[in-house]
Formats: C-alpha cells, sequence, structure tokens
C-alpha cells in the first residue's frame, strides 16, 4: 500500500491513525487485490507486532501485491553444481552486504565476508549437496540450502525483492522438507524484522529465541499435519 500511493508505513500510521487503523484498510486492499487467504496471511505479523514489524508488513504487502513477475517469466529452482559455486558465493556476498547492515552492523558484515566465512559456508553445503538455485534468464539470482530439516539460508538478489520470488523458494523448501520430515524450522536474526514479518505472513510458527555468542536468533517451525508450530517456551 505504501507503495502504490507514496506514502511511507509511518506516514500511514499518521493518516490511518492507529495500527487497528492501517490494518483495517490494508486487509480490505489485500482482500480487493490479492484474495481473502493472502489477506489473512498478513494479519499475525500486523496485529502482534510493534512499528518496525508492522513496517516490513506493509512494505512485504506492497512486494506481494505490486511486483510479480508475469507467468511466462517464471524463474526455475534446481539443485546447484561445482559449476555454480563462484555465482552463489557472490550472490550470498552481495545479499549480505546490502541487507544485514541494518541489524548486524558493519563489522559484523564485513568480517563475515572479509573472513571468507561466507564463501565457506556456501561451498561445504555445495559439498554436501544441499544447495538449490533459482535461475531466470541464465542467471542465478537466489538461492537455498537444505541440512537435514532445516532451511539452514534463503536469499534472493536484492536486484529482484519485492517480485515474490522469496516464497517461491520458501515454498520449494517447505515441500522438499516436508516430504522427508514432520516438523521443519529455521533461524533468523531477531533484528531482521523485515525477514520475521515474512515468516509470519507464510504460516510459520514463531519457536524458541536462541542466545549464543552471536547476535539473537529466533526460531520458526511449520508441521506437516497441522501448519505452523508455536513453542510455549518463547518469551
Amino acid at each position: 500500500m505504501a507503495a502504490a500511493i507514496g506514502s511511507s508505513p509511518r506516514v500511514l500510521m499518521f493518516l490511518f491513525g492507529n495500527k487497528d487503523g492501517l490494518l483495517k484498510a490494508l486487509l480490505a486492499r489485500a482482500r480487493r487485490r490479492a484474495g481473502d487467504g493472502r489477506a489473512a496471511a498478513l494479519l499475525d505479523p500486523l496485529a502482534i507486532g510493534d512499528l518496525e514489524r508492522v513496517t516490513a508488513a506493509v512494505e512485504l504487502h506492497a512486494g506481494i501485491v505490486g511486483r510479480t513477475m508475469p507467468t511466462d517469466q517464471q524463474p526455475v529452482i534446481r539443485a546447484a553444481t561445482g559449476e555454480d559455486l563462484r555465482d552463489l558465493q557472490a550472490l550470498a556476498r552481495r545479499v549480505i552486504d546490502t541487507c544485514y547492515r541494518g541489524f548486524l552492523g558493519d563489522e559484523a558484515v564485513d568480517w563475515f565476508i572479509g573472513s571468507g566465512a561466507s564463501d565457506e559456508h556456501v561451498a561445504t553445503h555445495l559439498d554436501q549437496g544441499s544447495i538449490h538455485c533459482l535461475v531466470h534468464d541464465g542467471r542465478i539470482i537466489g538461492l537455498s540450502i537444505l541440512d537435514g530439516s532445516t532451511v539452514d539460508l534463503m536469499m534472493v538478489d536484492p536486484e529482484h525483492h519485492r517480485q515474490g520470488l522469496g516464497r517461491v523458494l520458501l515454498r520449494h523448501a517447505e515441500d522438499t522438507l516436508l516430504a522427508q520430515h514432520p516438523t521443519i524450522r529455521l533461524e533468523t536474526f531477531s533484528g531482521n524484522t523485515r525477514a520475521m514479518s515474512f515468516y509470519d505472513a507464510c504460516g510459520w510458527g514463531l519457536g524458541e529465541r536462541l542466545v549464543g555468542e552471536g547476535p539473537d536468533k529466533v526460531e520458526y517451525l511449520k508441521s506437516r499435519a497441522t501448519g505452523p508450530v508455536v513453542s510455549s517456551t518463547l518469551t
């Protein structure tokens, strides 16, 4: 909606008076543009989140209804091969450099890229045969790493954000892993409000908060039988 009328989410909050007013307007537009099911999928992140979560969900909605590829131009997903290594590593570095600074900070991002940790992570999983590529016009524009019952990593080239491609990758990961495991999981940084709103909207249940030596993360769960799994231990 923000993209459609040229206002930022914070301006929209002011215009509609409060979060509830924005929520009602957003859902009404979503029902007209995308159908009741997709509108309802936006309810949870808007209803339970703070302003950052509302902002991310509004921007996510603008991407869902505003910029999707024509059917005849849809990308394909295939298993990665050894020939893809350099392209996959370059994509991962580009996404981290562009998208992670806001919640990890410059020092952590520069270390992760400069130390080779990002490249090594991609190379290790490629050797294990656990990477899938999202390919469009012969170019790799997204990747997913599936490790056991976990979506270890999922990235889309920043140039192709807000085109529904994250949902394409996530749906492929869900279908692949749920065929093998009754419950699947993923992790994201707790500061990455855009990713959290995305997983909320895609029907994943918020699990445990993961606190370790690095930045805090949160876990998301989805079950083959019941859909989202919500942990009772999250505080």
